[in-house]
């Protein structure tokens, strides 16, 4: 049996902040100070952005390197059907 080697950025923003998405999100006007919430409301915000910038009557998408799979879960739930490449174990 194969041990997964644990992934402590992901452990440590689930565990300790309760962050999904391990990028940084997406921000118009940067604060000096953020918060959690904030963070949490960026990287929403990436998503948006992100799906927005997909061609109109593209179906199907291909997530090289999709983290926790939080932007694929957003992509399936707009209709598109995804399929998800990651070498990292511990995401899976």
């Amino acid at each position: 049996m194969k041990k997964t080697k644990v992934d402590l950025n992901l452990k440590f923003m689930r565990d300790i902040f309760g962050l999904e998405c391990l990028h940084f999100g997406y921000w118009d006007n940067f604060k000096e100070e953020v918060n959690i919430e904030e963070l949490k409301f960026a990287q929403n915000i990436y998503i948006d952005v992100l799906i927005s910038k997909i061609p109109k009557g593209v179906k199907r998408i291909l997530d090289v390197g999709c983290g926790t799979g939080e932007v694929a879960k957003r992509l399936k739930q707009e209709g598109f059907e995804v399929e998800c490449v990651s070498p990292g174990d511990y995401q899976y």
